[in-house]
């Protein structure tokens, strides 16, 4: 608690501590404070009493650490988020790269399945080639008039 500001600026800046209590960890919330620090926030971060002698306070907005230690704590926070985030990151970014190599597994399969395809289909286009040329050898008028135009719309439409 301070009177005010000069009183914040003094109380713990000059205060000397004994080694053997700062090894116990104790005055961790007055040790080695920059004077900036004790610089009063805006009022509209502090809470007030009406008087002296009140003794109701404020429980909207609590604090665990002194007013001096918020901007240290203001910035471990964000540290700490940004930490957070990072891990978020390379969460993500892991994922991606599971789902990108997963992508290109399948783009290859599906490669390997039309060449399969596409081969299937040149080698049924050849068998049906070759029927045709036995019919047309066989000179029968019946079925060659019709087989040249099938052959024709083959060679033109499907060529090997």
């Amino acid at each position: 608690m301070f009177r005010n500001q000069t009183h914040a600026f003094e109380k713990y800046t000059r205060r000397v501590y004994a080694t053997e209590e700062l090894a116990r960890g104790w005055h961790w919330h007055g040790f080695q404070h920059p004077v900036a620090n004790f610089a009063f926030p805006p009022a509209d971060q502090l809470e007030c009493l009406a008087s002296p002698d009140d003794r109701n306070l404020s429980r909207t907005h609590p604090h665990k650490r002194p007013y001096w230690m918020w901007q240290t704590q203001a910035i471990v926070d964000l540290q700490n988020a940004l930490a957070e985030k990072s891990q978020e990151l390379a969460a993500l970014q892991h994922v991606l790269a599971e789902k990108e190599q997963a992508s290109r597994q399948e783009i290859a399969n599906l490669q390997h399945v039309l060449a399969e395809k596409e081969q299937a289909s040149r080698q049924e286009i050849a068998n049906l080639q070759h029927a045709m040329t036995r019919l047309q050898r066989s000179r029968s008028w019946r079925w060659t008039a019709p087989m040249h135009r099938v052959r024709y719309y083959l060679k033109s439409a499907l060529p090997l």
